[in-house]
């Protein structure tokens, strides 16, 4: 009797589950939060060519943008842009060439993750008028050797309207279909040829001539944008 209580208990101590050295654990299964997919990624920076046929006060203007995406509603850029004409236009009229530089510091934001944006910004306008060899006889009698151009710089605000439509590999092509550039305050005018000027009409013609560079709107139409983003 006693040799089957003992065979009992050694069977029953063998039935005990064996307790491993190390802990079991169970595999984790990682649930990303809301919102926290990766998605594809966002380029940083834009590079573009700029050209403005309709374009106040000089048309033709080209030049470049420099930008940095920020998100895909909200891109900063630099602007660049200039023109010059050797034929006198209307509002210089018999003054001479003419030169002007645009330089803008925009926030371009656009809508409903599309191509339509609106843009807004800082403008610097440098505008450098020759003085025309007909004017510059009349006050060759004072034996000056060198009339220095006629410079009127301002600064001001610039807003438009325009597409942007994205294509692979980053290629982006764009219009800006109106843009209108106001200076506010002249930051540097140099008219030296007023001060030797003695013909009435010829300083009538220089104060309407710095009066329009100092606040005459720019206004530019249609202007053209190819670029990259990378």
């Amino acid at each position: 009797m006693s040799y089957m209580r003992c065979l009992l208990c050694v069977l029953a101590f063998n039935a005990l589950p064996v307790l491993a050295d190390e802990p079991i654990t169970k595999s984790e299964v990682v649930v990303p939060a809301p919102g926290s997919v990766p998605g594809p990624a966002l380029t940083e920076y834009y590079v573009g060519l700029n050209y403005s046929y309709f374009d106040l006060i000089l048309p033709s203007k080209y030049g470049f943008s420099l930008g940095y995406i920020d998100s895909p509603k909200d891109t900063y850029e630099f602007e660049y842009l200039r023109a010059s004409a050797s034929i006198p236009v209307s509002v210089v009229k018999d003054l001479g060439s003419f030169s002007e530089v645009r330089m803008s510091l925009l926030d371009r934001h656009f809508f409903s993750e599309g191509s339509f944006n609106a843009l807004w910004g800082l403008v610097y306008n440098s505008n450098k008028l020759e003085i025309g060899n007909t004017i510059l006889s009349r006050i060759a009698s004072q034996s000056i050797p060198h009339v220095e151009p006629l410079e009127v710089d301002t600064l001001g605000l610039v807003g438009g309207v325009g597409n942007r439509w994205r294509f692979s590999h980053g290629i982006t092509f764009g219009v800006d279909w109106l843009s209108w550039a106001q200076p506010l305050i002249v930051i540097k005018k140099e008219n030296q040829f007023r001060d030797l000027a003695t013909n009435e009409s010829d300083k009538n013609n220089i104060d309407t001539a710095v009066k329009a560079l100092s606040y005459f709107p720019r206004i530019s139409l249609l202007k053209l944008n190819l670029g990259i983003t990378f």
